[in-house]
């Protein structure tokens, strides 16, 4: 939803002092929250915008919505994208078939956001289907669109088979069509530059203002001589699932324990083989206190990558 009186807000702060940036419309269906994974990212890298500058559009299929999360007096909108309960049953693959085949084309009530706000760039990130449609809003009207590219889209998106290359083939179009693409990984980005024959950048994760960056004490000796590893963020892929169960297996024979961050319900714990006496499950923690709680518990922090 539009707020005016966010707007307004937002241009008292402009007019204090603001870069010559241009106006930016996001697109996409990783929420701007300053919460985990992508979302955090996206807060991050868009903090200090001018909110003046800034319109978020969100995708309905978006994980969570959570007002207080948001970046402050920029205004956020929601469209409809598909029905989320259908991308969890037996027709998941037909359903993402469909969503991906409609994916470039833009509703109504985008082109109304966009006639109003007037974008000099789009920005959108490759995750389900929202990015299909910037890059379709940014083709008609002839702006520049900015690509992130967290994971491989077509790896992860289970269309049906025979739809696979054509899947491949729209995120190299689109890829192309980007006047600027960011990677998480230097691998992505070699891997892409071989597969769709342009190069791109690096986009390494950014640390969140309200993150305080003092010295912190290391651990608190222990009796024990039992060694701590932490794993914290997502788990959304099977693989990293795997891994911390491969990691706390062979702990377990040493003596020493896990402890995970994460919402991992008990059914996804016992499933993973994570449901072991060295192992802790807990809830994510607000990134203001995350260093420190890290530093105050671990010997070492678990970091996998599956790119």
């Amino acid at each position: 939803m539009f707020h005016p009186e966010a707007q307004r807000r937002g241009d008292t702060l402009e007019k204090m002092k603001t870069p010559n940036l241009p106006r930016l419309l996001y697109i996409g269906d990783v929420p701007v929250q300053s919460t985990v994974a992508g979302a955090a990212l996206l807060y991050r890298l868009l903090q200090k915008y001018p909110p003046s500058h800034l319109r978020i559009v969100e995708g309905n299929l978006s994980s969570s919505y959570n007002p207080n999360h948001r970046l402050p007096y920029v205004s956020y909108d929601t469209i409809f994208v598909g029905v989320k309960r259908l991308l969890n049953t037996r027709f998941t693959s037909a359903y993402r078939s469909y969503l991906f085949l409609r994916g470039s084309s833009i509703p109504r009530k985008l082109v109304q956001i966009f006639e109003q706000f007037q974008p000099e760039a789009i920005f959108t990130v490759a995750h389900r289907f929202s990015w299909l449609t910037a890059a379709a809003l940014a083709e008609r009207y002839q702006i520049p669109l900015h690509l992130i590219v967290h994971d491989d889209w077509p790896s992860l998106c289970p269309v049906v088979p025979w739809l696979k290359a054509r899947a491949n083939q729209r995120l190299g179009d689109v890829y192309r069509q980007a006047t600027s693409r960011f990677c998480v990984s230097p691998y992505m980005m070699e891997k892409y530059q071989k597969r769709y024959g342009v190069t791109g950048s690096v986009l390494y994760p950014s640390r969140g203002e309200e993150v305080s960056t003092e010295k912190h004490p290391g651990k608190l000796k222990s009796s024990s001589n039992s060694l701590v590893f932490v794993y914290a963020g997502s788990l959304h892929l099977k693989g990293y699932l795997t891994a911390l169960a491969t990691l706390a297996s062979v702990l377990e024979n040493f003596g020493c324990s896990l402890i995970i961050y994460s919402s991992l319900t008990g059914a996804v714990i016992e499933k993973h083989g994570l449901q072991r006496s060295n192992v802790t499950v807990r809830s994510f923690i607000p990134e203001s206190e995350l260093i420190s709680t890290l530093v105050r518990e671990a010997d070492f922090l678990f970091v996998p990558m599956t790119f």
